[in-house]
């Protein structure tokens, strides 16, 4: 699936992955870079354990495709099924997402070299929930970082929630204590503004991005060719 890009002068390049895409796989090491040099006890193998339900937003620069900014979603019904997603599956202390599943996702992923591109793609991502039935976008941050915090609640319209996430790896770099992460939650409305309903999305609708392996199981057999 070739990558969709937003048109017009001045605007970073969007972009959307899934699974099996090297798109996502460099979305990664642009976030687990900046992870890294807060904390200790990042895990790849833990973090792609969730590739199936998740899908990567990135933002390039226009010029030279290098990443600005990137957020990552994770749905709990993906390709048929319901899965608990990394908050729900965190331990020691989860957070159960609520019903319905098909109407939440879980944000995160989040890191940015330029914020007006974050904040660009993130309106974007927004519109896209919107238009894909999504209903509140549960997320979490560290809430001993007032930057992220005041990111989060201020700039980008989540409300605090009344409840912590912990992994048992996740640590400050040289810290002892286990970081707690604040929930937050972000509620969309059941419909886009009427000004923004005739907007083209720079991103795919959400059942058109297929892991690439799920992608190639429902593609038909081809025939055999007259050579072969």
């Amino acid at each position: 699936m070739a990558p969709r890009k937003v048109a017009g002068s001045g605007m970073p390049s969007l972009r959307a992955y899934v699974a099996g895409e090297p798109g996502m796989e460099e979305a990664r090491d642009f976030f687990r870079e900046r992870f890294q040099d807060q904390y200790s006890g990042w895990c790849d193998g833990y973090d792609r354990g969730f590739d199936a339900q998740a899908v990567f937003f990135v933002a390039r620069d226009d010029v030279t495709q290098v990443i600005q900014a990137c957020c990552r979603l994770h749905f709990k019904c993906r390709d048929e099924r319901t899965l608990p997603t990394p908050m729900e599956s965190a331990v020691p202390v989860g957070f159960p997402l609520p019903d319905p599943p098909e109407r939440v996702c879980e944000g995160g992923g989040l890191s940015y070299r330029r914020k007006e591109d974050l904040l660009t793609l993130v309106r974007h991502m927004t519109r896209w929930c919107i238009r894909n039935g999504i209903k509140r976008c549960f997320t979490t941050y560290d809430r001993e970082k007032t930057r992220i915090r005041d990111l989060y609640l201020r700039d980008l319209g989540f409300s605090h929630v009344e409840a912590v996430v912990k992994y048992g790896d996740i640590r400050p770099k040289n810290g002892k204590e286990l970081v707690e992460w604040q929930v937050a939650v972000l509620h969309l409305p059941e419909e886009l503004p009427t000004d923004q309903r005739d907007e083209n999305s720079p991103f795919p609708p959400l059942d058109a991005l297929v892991p690439t392996r799920q992608r190639r199981r429902a593609e038909p057999a081809q025939p055999a060719s007259a050579s072969s």
